[in-house]
């Protein structure tokens, strides 16, 4: 731009340029958004550098913003170090491997997929991956062609492909919520959104068909409104008298009391008398 090292040192002692990162400076202030400094840090390592990771994941919209270092990955060697920064390297980043999401150089969705179940704990993968399976951006054939032997979360990523098409994401916050719930008291994995009784349409949130139980969780926006309440409590019966066990939880008993969900869940199950015996 035509700006020389002696205008950029006037500008910086000014207090026009803030030095952020070698080479990187804000403009006028410090007080960076998030995808500001995810920016910043990208420009510092050059062109062959993208947000990766838990980052992206959060710049795709997949995961919520979480206190942490930035991660970037980046094919260029000798890039030095920023602080509160993780750089992977990497031999090469192809196009596919790339995007940009508001003009933010970022690691493409299939990619952010392996890498954050490759660092991140299960849940959280969980949560990402159906996260964009509700936005349709789960593209099995790109996905699969992240994979590798040796990259850390390929194992986790093919073995959610393998089941992706009979297990339906969670559709709401609550349900996700229970999903970790039954993870966290190893309760075994229901199956989400389906219809036990044949002759009705009606969908449940959970169903262990083996087990005959089913367990619905009720956000307040939903199942408040009056006439869904007796709509509730009628297709309980009609589970009932197919029998079929029915458990219901709020928000607040998922949430505050996770432990006593799961052993009702259990015993229900059958699972917490099993073990009792």
């Amino acid at each position: 731009m035509g700006i020389t090292d002696g205008a950029i040192r006037h500008l910086v002692l000014t207090g026009r340029l803030h030095p952020l990162h070698r080479g990187v400076y804000a403009v006028g202030h410090v007080s960076l958004t998030r995808r500001a400094e995810l920016l910043a840090a990208a420009l510092a390592f050059g062109s062959r550098t993208v947000v990766s990771h838990r980052s992206a994941a959060e710049l795709h919209g997949l995961l919520e913003p979480a206190p942490g270092p930035i991660h970037l990955t980046t094919a260029t060697t000798g890039g030095g170090r920023c602080p509160w920064v993780v750089v992977h390297e990497t031999k090469r980043l192809a196009p596919a491997d790339t995007t940009r999401v508001g003009g933010i150089p970022a690691a493409s969705i299939p990619r952010v997929l392996v890498q954050v179940a490759g660092t991140c704990s299960q849940a959280t993968f969980t949560h990402m991956f159906d996260a964009a399976d509700r936005r349709r951006l789960v593209d099995p054939l790109a996905i699969a062609g992240q994979l590798r032997r040796g990259r850390t979360g390929s194992a986790a990523v093919r073995t959610r492909l393998a089941v992706y098409t009979g297990s339906p994401p969670p559709e709401s916050v609550l349900e996700a919520r229970f999903l970790d719930l039954c993870a966290d008291h190893a309760i075994p994995r229901p199956v989400p959104q389906t219809s036990p009784l044949p002759q009705r349409v009606q969908r449940v949130d959970f169903c262990w068909p083996d087990r005959r139980v089913v367990v619905e969780v009720d956000g307040r926006a939903w199942h408040a409104i009056q006439g869904t309440w007796g709509e509730d409590h009628d297709r309980d019966l009609a589970l009932r008298l197919s029998g079929f066990v029915p458990r219901r939880y709020t928000w607040a008993q998922i949430t505050r009391s996770p432990g006593r969900v799961a052993a009702d869940v259990l015993d229900a199950l059958g699972v917490g008398r099993a073990r009792a015996n």
